[in-house]
């Protein structure tokens, strides 16, 4: 049987999330904080500073960067995959709109 288990990183404050993001920029994020919440912050911070092309291309490059880093290999089933990014910006809204709100 699978357990599913909430994830409770939050990143609430300004100064989380550049804290975030220059571990992620110079890949000094530990491994064990880069969760699903990291990933989510990162995207969306870059949606709000770039146009939808920039921001996809700056993110699939620093996730690639940081797993090399890392030595995160990409395999079937982990690293980087293309088609595990949302391929459009309606595919991105359709995503945030039917996640559960944080406080559900």
């Amino acid at each position: 049987m699978t357990t599913a288990t909430l994830e409770t990183t939050a990143f609430r404050t300004t100064e989380e999330i550049l804290t975030l993001l220059r571990g992620f920029y110079d890949c000094t994020l530990p491994r064990a904080d880069w969760t699903h919440a990291a990933h989510l912050t990162i995207a969306l911070w870059h949606l709000l500073q770039y146009d939808w092309p920039e921001a996809v291309a700056r993110v699939r490059h620093g996730i690639k960067r940081y797993n090399a880093a890392h030595g995160i290999v990409t395999t079937p089933t982990g690293g980087y995959h293309d088609a595990s990014a949302p391929s459009s910006k309606a595919d991105a809204t359709k995503a945030v709109r039917s996640s559960p709100s944080p406080t559900s």
